[in-house]
């Protein structure tokens, strides 16, 4: 055949044969050259298979590109909070022309820009108790998961509940206030009424996606 349908094939399957199965069917995809549409809620499935993904929203095309450009630019605030384990993290902030802040009064970045904004910065590119020249914000600690080869931390800033991935292999200290740090060109921001992203914050304006 010259083309192939998936419909969600291995939602049924437990871990382990799922990541096996994926292997199988990335290799008959090689072997036999065919297109292959494939439908699944699973966001590894889609990462780790697809040369192009199609991100559907009721029915709606959120964003249509290869995954790397999805994970790492983001086209809405649904495609960003829907792709990644844990997904990007969503800040409300406001700028006032000098810099972004959360509603707790918290500097995030600086930015000429002005009015209300979703911020978005994913997991693993926030810094904890490594200050790098940038803002720090303080967080209260409220859960935290040992995965073994890293930590997820469940983080209470400026009103919303962050999830930070550490390094792999990372120490974090058992606490309950932790320094944390968005590194500048790691920010996303989108439309506060519409989702769509605006761009990448840079130290003096919007460097656009």
């Amino acid at each position: 055949p010259k083309v192939l349908l998936f419909d969600e094939p291995l939602s049924n399957l437990d871990a382990q044969l799922r990541h096996d199965m994926r292997i199988e069917l990335a290799d008959l995809h090689k072997r036999i050259g065919a297109t292959s549409l494939f439908v699944t809620h699973d966001q590894v499935e889609a990462l780790t298979l697809a040369d192009r993904i199609m991100v559907l929203n009721h029915g709606k095309i959120e964003q249509f590109a290869t995954p790397r450009e999805i994970y790492h630019h983001p086209a809405t605030v649904f495609v960003a909070s829907f792709l990644g384990s844990p997904p990007m993290n969503i800040l409300p902030v406001t700028g006032d022309g000098a810099v972004l802040r959360l509603s707790d009064g918290q500097v995030v970045s600086g930015s000429r820009l002005t009015g209300p904004y979703q911020l978005g910065i994913r997991p693993e590119h926030i810094l904890v108790d490594e200050p790098r020249g940038g803002p720090t914000l303080m967080g209260q600690v409220r859960f935290r998961e040992d995965l073994g080869s890293h930590f997820v931390l469940a983080v209470d800033v400026g009103g919303s509940t962050l999830r930070i991935a550490t390094p792999l292999g990372a120490e974090v200290a058992d606490r309950h206030e932790l320094s944390l740090t968005f590194p500048q060109s790691r920010q996303h921001l989108f439309d506060a009424q519409t989702g769509q992203a605006i761009g990448v914050c840079a130290a003096h304006g919007i460097q656009k996606t």
